[in-house]
């Protein structure tokens, strides 16, 4: 009997190759799961960014009709904190030709008056009758009281010498879906607000203030909102990854997508005007709205807007001609993998 027992117990033994196997076989079971879950984890974020897209489409739509029914929400914009600077920009004149001085002032102008109201003044601060609160100022989501006369979209290294900031691309969706931003400095947080339904002031914040607040439009993931820094030539035209999370200072905010790229937006008001020989910049990268043929106008949307998705590679392709399977968009292209809300697929595919 002990025999036997010690002839099944040798016999029911690994031996050293079989291990080796059997370690070679996990280890290659292991390996092909990996490459299953980041091609999962890549294509889950392809299909994050055109869900995205569609959400921010959605949340377009839905600005255009609560403020004053605008036919488009431009991809440019000039802001003045001052309403009587602002208003004296966009009604200056050319004495012989009548024409605009600053033809983007005065559109700009149009637009926000026709989105808020035309008897929209601001407020005093109660230093100055002549320093208002318009798109700038920051105050206690608690109280109300004014934080900052300057605000989180007047930082001082963004102002032109008039005083004015401009916004680019995705920094006026931004601004127009999400509204006056608000940073709790204690909580390192910073959140959208919305506009007040006041027409004197739609920055207004107060919290026990029974007026309805216009928007947001769209729930922006914060800890994907970036913002813009100087280029050398003095220009803010680069943009940086987003150091929120450890700096709420005011800063001119854009959005980033799930690849920790960006997003770009033209409107179709802007295709021609201003991004017909300037682009859109992003570090060494840069941007025009996308045409799909020739002749006076030759946009993809011609009517609406284009939104623009980096891809994994984080850099968009040039733009400009829309051509799949040419020059950036080619198999390992910049903008291969480009997505757009004019496209079913990346750039780098013929649409269906």
């Amino acid at each position: 009997m002990s025999q036997l027992l010690k002839s099944r117990s040798r016999n029911s033994a690994f031996t050293l190759v079989e291990i080796m196997i059997v370690i070679a076989i996990i280890g290659i079971l292991a390996s092909l799961a990996t490459v299953g879950v980041m091609k999962a984890l890549e294509k889950g974020k392809s299909v994050a960014a055109r869900l995205e897209i569609s959400q921010l489409e959605a949340g377009i739509s839905a600005a255009k009709t609560d403020l004053g029914n605008v036919e488009v929400l431009p991809s440019i914009l000039k802001l003045y904190r001052s309403k009587s600077a602002f208003e004296t920009a966009a009604n200056a004149t050319n004495s012989v030709t009548l024409q605009p001085l600053d033809p983007l002032a005065k559109s700009s102008w149009m637009f926000l008056t026709k989105a808020f109201g035309k008897t929209i003044s601001g407020e005093s601060d109660g230093t100055s009758a002549d320093v208002l609160e318009w798109f700038g100022a920051d105050r206690n989501l608690t109280t109300g009281v004014l934080i900052s006369q300057t605000g989180s979209y007047w930082p001082i290294t963004a102002q032109a010498p008039d005083g004015s900031v401009t916004l680019h691309g995705m920094e006026v969706l931004v601004f127009l879906l999400g509204g006056i931003p608000a940073y709790d400095t204690s909580a390192n947080k910073v959140s959208f607000q919305g506009f007040s339904s006041a027409r004197l002031n739609p920055c207004e914040v107060k919290p026990n203030s029974s007026l309805k607040r216009k928007g947001p439009y769209y729930e922006f993931d914060t800890a994907r909102i970036g913002s813009r820094k100087l280029d050398t030539s003095g220009y803010f035209t680069n943009y940086i990854a987003n150091d929120l999370m450890n700096d709420y200072k005011p800063k001119v905010y854009t959005y980033k997508n799930p690849y920790d790229g960006y997003y770009a937006y033209f409107a179709s008001t802007d295709y021609k005007i201003y991004y017909f020989n300037t682009p859109l910049y992003f570090g060494s990268n840069s941007l025009y709205p996308f045409r799909n043929g020739t002749g006076l106008y030759p946009y993809i949307n011609p009517k609406t807007f284009q939104i623009i998705s980096q891809g994994k590679d984080q850099a968009f392709g040039a733009g400009g001609t829309y051509a799949a399977g040419a020059g950036d968009y080619t198999i390992g292209g910049v903008g291969y993998d480009d997505m757009a809300n004019f496209a079913t697929d990346i750039l780098g595919k013929k649409d269906e």
